[in-house]
């Protein structure tokens, strides 16, 4: 068996283990940044910083450059509007007390459809690519951004940017428009 096709099976078996498979279920992938900025050889892709075991889900969401081959850091299937995260049992949540966003909010990894203290998720995981190719939250003017500049990570061949909501309206494309790219 290949390790190409070795992850792709623990990713799914991870992922009917969670109970979070459906019948229109999507293909797994990673959402990259349509400009490459700096990286014009990989360009960025949402990130959970860290990896393997020092994996940190506890940590605000960065885009990383792509990288090669396919990661469970990197992961996402896109089901009913949640961008989920197959190896954390985690969906894409804007954070913002309760049920609120601000522009500058951070974004995480949190349980999918989480309520706890100061956090009901139902309302900050809901996301959808608007006509202009930003990953926009549902029922607000906030997009899913890239910060302007970028710093070295572990690696000096590695870059990484902050990842913020932004006004959608306000935020130039360059760091807002992502596109959805499937495992093949």
């Amino acid at each position: 068996m290949t390790k190409r096709k070795f992850l792709l099976t623990t990713i799914a078996t991870l992922f009917i283990s969670t109970g979070y498979a459906s019948e229109n279920k999507q293909e797994y992938g990673r959402l990259k940044l349509l400009s490459k900025l700096d990286r014009p050889m990989d360009g960025y892709c949402l990130d959970v910083i860290g990896f393997g075991i020092n994996t940190r889900v506890d940590l605000p969401l960065i885009a990383h450059n792509c990288k090669p081959g396919i990661y469970s850091d990197q992961t996402i299937e896109i089901n009913n509007r949640k961008i989920y995260f197959p190896a954390f049992n985690a969906c894409l949540t804007s954070i913002g007390p309760y049920i609120n966003a601000l522009p500058g909010s951070s974004l995480m990894a949190r349980v999918c459809d989480e309520v706890s203290p100061f956090l009901e998720t139902s309302a900050l995981q809901n996301f959808e690519l608007n006509s202009n190719q930003q990953l926009q939250l549902q029922g607000s003017n906030l997009c899913v951004s890239v910060g302007p500049i970028s710093d070295q990570t572990s690696a000096d061949t590695h870059r990484w940017r902050p990842l913020t909501m932004s006004s959608c309206a306000d935020t130039p494309f360059s760091l807002s428009q992502w596109v959805f790219i499937p495992y093949n």
